[in-house]
């Protein structure tokens, strides 16, 4: 756009017809733009992360949460969101950090003492907290201060 502004300040000096063709050639690129704006806006179907921000506080820090996620940007947001949390990632991958090949045998019993299964995708039985994007259900009986916590 600056340099747009420059041309078009530099057509000031120019005969009529020139600044005129300037001026429709600034009203044709400011047209195109707002186009492409419109266009990004249309075809981007996340307009805010609160959906994904809701799950730091949803989970117990102190306990173990196995998270299965299909969708690959649903997991990655539930990395970012459950940094700080004791959290087993069994389903899921980082699109822009592939997973290397690693021995799964102290994941798989983290895994086992999981009190609780994130996942995309909703089950059977009903979820002691859920939003538009995850599920949380536990895997164990709850203590006392965990179901309290969860309710708020």
């Amino acid at each position: 756009m600056p340099m747009l502004l420059v041309c078009t300040l530099g057509a000031i000096e120019l005969p009529i017809r020139m600044r005129r063709a300037a001026a429709a050639v600034a009203v044709a690129v400011l047209i195109v733009a707002v186009i492409q704006v419109a266009r990004f806006e249309r075809s981007s179907p996340i307009k805010s992360i609160s959906q994904y921000a809701d799950l730091y506080d949803a989970i117990p820090r102190s306990d173990i949460v196995n998270v299965r996620i299909a969708d690959q940007l649903s997991f990655e947001w539930a990395v970012y969101y459950l940094r700080d949390h004791r959290a087993v990632y069994t389903k899921g991958e980082l699109i822009y950090y592939p997973a290397a090949q690693t021995d799964k045998s102290s994941e798989k019993s983290r895994a086992a003492d999981a009190e609780y299964i994130l996942t995309d995708t909703k089950q059977e039985e009903s979820a002691i907290w859920s939003n538009e994007k995850f599920f949380l259900y536990p895997l164990k009986a709850p203590r006392l201060q965990d179901a309290s916590a969860t309710n708020k």
